[in-house]
């Protein structure tokens, strides 16, 4: 994974984001309004994690949050339309890293690999397993 981390990062595109504010983007462009606790639960991560992530990407106009109507307390988290795209501009260079990754590999090692990888979807967080399909 750290190998994947790298290939990605290293592109112009990602302009400072990191593999967590792309789990980020990722998750929101794929769902509905999210409240902020929501998402660190998704990612299986702490409340404080996600509120320091937001920050930057909300400074960067990628994501925005509101007040939730229906609950005070809470905020709502949603992805901009440039967010979006971002998001799926990653989503390309994850793909294309992981491909890189494994085409030195025999084309039955990478099958059993996408296998195991299905197979153990029931492990990953709904959110997460995006990051493992493509």
């Amino acid at each position: 994974m750290r190998r994947l981390r790298t290939a990605v990062m290293s592109s112009a595109r990602w302009g400072g984001l990191t593999f967590a504010d792309y789990a980020v983007l990722d998750l929101l462009a794929r769902s509905e309004p999210m409240r902020q606790r929501d998402i660190a639960r998704h990612l299986g991560v702490t409340a404080p994690v996600v509120t320091r992530g937001l920050r930057g990407l909300t400074a960067k106009r990628l994501v925005q949050r509101r007040s939730n109507p229906d609950d005070a307390r809470s905020v709502l988290v949603t992805v901009t339309p440039s967010g979006a795209r971002r998001a799926m501009r990653m989503h390309g260079d994850v793909v294309a890293a992981a491909a890189q990754l494994l085409q030195p590999l025999p084309a039955e090692t990478r099958d059993s690999i996408g296998r195991a990888l299905e197979d153990l979807q029931i492990l990953v967080p709904p959110a997460s397993r995006n990051l493992l399909t493509g």
